[in-house]
Parts: structure tokens; sequence; C-alpha cells
């Protein structure tokens, strides 16, 4: 996508991530909408606050300087477990595009990135959350995820990362 530049999240960018963790928060119409944000309920706002530790990894969408989506990944430790928590080696994903740019390539390519940079890192895998009805399921099967968990109305995912052996080239 020409007019889409990804640039890493750094430190920085916890506003931006508060804001797409918002977006992140899918509902669908038969689930009433979150009661609370990403700031006031604290198991949601563990995903973008101190943002930019040693496990935090993540990326950006820009298109005219505008940021139109997120993909981040981070250990969530403490007392408060992520969502799609699986252990404590595993990152957990984030993910959310601005409404007016799904269907547009731009989450294949953040997630993409992303997963390519969890692997050069060394993690083994990487888990997600997701609402059963988010049309997001289907991209994230289509990457390699796998359910592991199923509650009432979300599944639990995970993704094992499998470095590139360049050796054998």
């Amino acid at each position: 996508m020409a007019d889409v530049e990804v640039r890493e999240l750094t430190a920085v960018d916890s506003r931006l991530l508060e804001q797409f963790t918002n977006l992140a928060i899918w509902t669908p119409q038969v689930l009433p909408a979150p009661e609370e944000d990403s700031y006031s309920n604290p198991a949601l706002r563990q995903y973008w606050q101190h943002y930019g530790g040693v496990d935090d990894h993540g990326f950006v969408a820009l298109s005219s300087e505008a940021a139109i989506g997120a993909a981040w990944a981070r250990i969530i430790r403490g007392d408060m477990p992520g969502y799609g928590r699986i252990d404590d080696r595993t990152p957990e994903l984030a993910m959310a595009v601005v409404p007016t740019w799904r269907g547009r390539g731009v989450g294949t390519q953040l997630l993409a990135t992303l997963l390519d940079h969890l692997t050069v890192a060394g993690y083994q895998s990487v888990s997600l959350s997701v609402q059963k009805a988010n049309p997001a399921v289907r991209l994230y099967k289509r990457f390699g995820f796998a359910t592991v968990r199923v509650y009432d109305h979300d599944y639990v995912m995970v993704r094992g990362l499998t470095p590139i052996d360049d050796s054998a080239a």
C-alpha cells in the first residue's frame, strides 16, 4: 500500500496505544458496548500503560501522518492476567484498525510485520483474545492462529513462531 507507512511503536506512543486499545474492544451488535474505556478499566489499561519495556513490540500504520492502525504485543505480568494470556513467556497481541481503513490490507500488513518481528526477537509463540463474532477471526486463522480456549463470547488463540533457518539456503 503506497499511501501507508508502517513504523515501530516507541515508549512515547502510550497515548496512541490507549486510543487503539479502545478501538480494539470490538463489540458486535448482539452484545452491549463496554461500560468502561481502557483508561478506567485496569484490565484494559495494562495493554498500553508503560509501553516500551523489553517485552513490548509493536507497529503503527500511518497515512498522511495520521495513525490508522496498530498491532502490538507484550507480556503482561502481575496480578491481573491479560484476556488472551497463555504463560509468562508468550506475548499477547492486540490490534485495531480505524473503521474507514478496514478491509484494505492494513491489518494484514501490520500483523505480518509484527509476527516477523516477534519471530526474529526469539519468541516461540504469540497469543490473543478475540470475540467470536469479530471478522478479524478470519484474518487470525489465515495467519495460522489456532483456538486453544473457548469462552461464551470469545476465543483465545495461539500461533507458533518458527524462525527461518538461513543455514539451509
